[in-house]
């Protein structure tokens, strides 16, 4: 007997699946014209979507149920939708909707009852699936790299979310009360950026792939009460929370490389935490007289949060990557315990003044307060058995803004915001080391660090948007602004984090200020040149940079032997980040029945560093430290085509390519990708009747990824719809 190919007979059955929707779709059509209304005057209205669909895949199907979000090599569908509708009366009525689609993971249901000038009350429960890509460990030996899968890359994460909500809706004169509990669940396993490395021996470096396994739930209640005067409106509300969060990030060590790591080799972060959260605000908008008006708003919150985890790194795995130290070491720490409490206040108002038709004003005011308080201690094998670390935190600032708006001539519009930003805060944290901790050089038990830092904070920003409307069919708009963020950090000296018998200073104590400063202009153009045609092109730019002081502590026996601080430098330009965006869009009818939308974006996104100029290994040409891009290029295209007054023919078309793979061996890994994608899809449209209609779509997509071929894809698809209304 001939074999048979599988995927044919999957891809068979879900045609067999949507003609007998069809055909059951076309007796109910056949049988009812139209939707009929009740007996009693009341009516009543449904709508019911059906589906089926099926990719045949080939390669990294993973990656493909992260593209499409679809599932590869299974037969999916179900209720696509369901909608139902009816009128009790001429004050009342219910609403009723629900999905339900086999193999993807989605569902929902969810029903209302409105009461006009009286109540509503709603609940529901919803289910759907995003799906990840595993694959992301890189091997190098040498000469070629490629990346290596997770055991299982075919990753996805349900978020379920299930709600009660009620609410008043009286006269707008009357206090209207909304109550809403929620209680959202996510669980499941997604890629992570976090890496694991693997020691593979004779110059080959790899790093294994990370897996998130998330495990959270979130309960929310809300209450808010508003209500409208003739004078100003005012409401208030609270809010309660509690999360509970049990996830962990895992790395497995591939098995099959050179030299790697043993089996069952992993690293294993534990967050186990809860989270209670409460917050009451209030707020009052209102006119003094025609051209003055404003707006005050202020709330409260406290959040307790415990915290609990561990951190195990089996034998055979390196804690840390270096590129020069492969050596496998053990280390862990668990029975984490501690938690953290944080108290905050905001209040903000503004105030809106037009002394002219063509002058808007509106400056506003905005404070911040909190204070923090932590406290954590976990058990822990090698050097440091116990360990304990407690801090406090506390902020505020101000924020003052305002806005003006200007529209005196007939076809221009300006608009110039300036805000300022002034901030203090102060920060200590106090730990302790059950041992001595030889890696940090620090000798004695019990070690102790302290580090008490005053922090203050400058903001400043100004942004100016105009449009102008040249002539019919012909507008332009453009925006730039600019925005400094400096923030400064004061340790006295000898407290540079902790300085125990000539220890070097470490994190965060010797970094004296930083500043961030962005450059960000836009520019848009709008033209019709003909009734058929129109067009929307753009182009962004924007720049940034890092600024960044130093203040080292000497290497000196005691602080006290060195009043002066040789180590003090000035600030420096420690980064930069530019990005360029070019895009167009164009809509053209050439016909009444021929509908074209095409659009493009080309993107310049590059990040560089000065570490890249003294990061050259010994005797290397290259720098173990790379400048990061992220250039990339996408199209697509959209042909609606109304070949008859029943039948509609679609084509979609989307290209998507990036070129930013840089082989940074033998100094380093690979990084970046050259990616390549094209999805093709072909669709068509039938309204068999007023009330039914029928939808077959054709989809191919590819990918192709030149650094690394074992993550390429190609896949068919052919997917259906039939709609019903009665």
């Amino acid at each position: 007997m001939k074999n048979t190919n599988p995927g044919h007979l999957a891809a068979f059955a879900s045609v067999s699946i949507l003609t007998t929707l069809l055909s059951a779709g076309q007796v109910l059509a056949d049988a009812a014209s139209s939707p009929a209304a009740n007996n009693d005057g009341t009516t009543a209205s449904t709508l019911v979507v059906g589906d089926a669909g099926y990719f045949r895949v080939s390669g990294n199907k993973g990656r493909f149920q992260q593209d499409l979000g679809a599932k590869a090599n299974a037969i999916t569908g179900g209720i696509n939708a369901f909608k139902y509708a009816k009128i009790i009366d001429p004050t009342s009525n219910i609403a009723v909707n629900g999905t339900a689609e086999a193999n993807l993971g989605d569902y929902s249901f969810d029903f209302k009852y409105t009461k006009e000038n009286w109540f509503s009350l709603s609940a529901g429960i919803k289910q759907f699936r995003t799906w990840y890509d595993g694959a992301g460990g890189a091997y190098y030996n040498g000469s070629t790299s490629v990346y290596y899968p997770a055991s299982d890359n075919e990753l996805f994460v349900d978020r379920r979310s299930f709600w009660i909500d009620a609410r008043t809706n009286f006269d707008e004169s009357k206090p209207n009360l909304a109550l809403r509990y929620e209680r959202n669940v996510r669980t499941g396993t997604k890629s992570s950026t976090i890496l694991g490395s693997t020691p593979t021996g004779a110059g080959g470096k790899a790093i294994a792939p990370a897996l998130y396994n998330l495990d959270e739930t979130v309960d929310l209640f809300t209450a808010d009460v508003v209500q409208n005067l003739e004078k100003f409106q005012w409401g208030a509300g609270i809010r309660v929370e509690h999360d509970n969060i049990n996830n962990a990030v895992d790395s497995t060590g591939f098995t099959s490389l050179p030299n790697a790591a043993p089996a069952g080799s992993v690293w294993d972060n534990r967050d186990q935490s809860t989270a209670d959260m409460f917050s009451i605000h209030a707020f009052v908008t209102g006119e003094l007289h025609k051209k003055l008006s404003y707006g005050a708003g202020a709330d409260f919150t406290t959040l307790d949060t415990n915290l609990g985890g561990s951190q195990i790194q089996y034998s055979g795995v390196d804690p840390v990557y270096d590129p020069t130290q492969r050596a496998s070491i053990s280390k862990r720490y668990d029975n984490l315990s501690g938690g953290s409490s944080l108290k905050r206040w905001t209040a903000n108002a503004n105030v809106s003044w037009r002394p002219t038709k063509n002058w808007t004003i509106v400056p506003s005011l905005r404070f911040q307060n909190y204070t923090t308080e932590t406290m954590a201690s976990w058990m822990a094998t090698g050097a440091t058995p116990y360990a304990s670390t407690m801090g406090d935190d506390n902020w505020f600032d101000a924020t003052e803004a305002i806005e003006a708006r200007y529209t005196r001539f007939k076809s221009w519009t300006h608009t110039i915001t300036v805000q300022a930003l002034q901030g203090t805060g102060r920060n200590t944290q106090n730990s302790w080391n059950g041992v001595a901790d030889p890696a940090a050089n620090w000798t004695g038990a019990p070690a102790r660090g302290y580090n008490d830092q005053k922090q203050t904070r400058y903001t400043e920003k100004i942004a100016y948007s105009a449009n102008w409307y040249t002539r019919p069919g012909l507008s332009f708009a453009g925006q730039y602004y600019y925005k400094y963020d400096r923030n400064y950090s004061e340790i006295p000296y000898g407290q540079h984090t902790t300085i125990v018998n000539g220890s070097t200073p470490r994190y965060p104590g010797y970094i004296t200020s930083q500043g961030f400063e962005t450059h960000d202009f836009n520019i848009r153009m709008t033209w019709r040149p003909l009734t058929s045609l129109s067009s929307v092109t753009r182009y962004d730019f924007q720049v940034s940079k890092v600024y960044t002081g130093y203040g080292l502590a000497p290497q000196a026996t005691t602080p006290a032997a060195s009043p002066a601080n040789p180590y003090d430098h000035p600030r420096r330009q420690s980064g930069r980040s530019s990005s360029q965006i070019i895009s167009e869009n164009i809509t053209y009818t050439p016909h009444h029945r021929v509908y074209i939308n095409a659009n493009a974006s080309l993107i310049f996104d590059q990040g560089s560093t000065p570490a890249v100029a003294v990061g050259t290994v010994s005797g290397a040409t290259k720098s173990a430290v790379i400048n990061s891009d992220n250039n990339y290029f996408n199209a697509g295209m959209n042909v609606v085509y109304v070949a008859t007054d029943l039948d509609d023919i679609s084509l979609d078309y989307t290209y998507y390519r990036t070129w930013n793979f840089v082989n940074n061996a033998p100094v380093g890994l690979p990084y970046g990708q050259n990616e390549k994608q094209h999805i093709v899809a072909l669709e068509w449209a039938r309204r068999l009747t007023a009330y039914l209609h029928f939808n077959l779509r054709y989809t191919y997509a590819n990918y192709n990824n030149a650094g690394a071929g074992n993550l390429n894809y190609h896949a068919n698809g052919i997917y259906g719809r039939v709609q019903y209304k009665f």
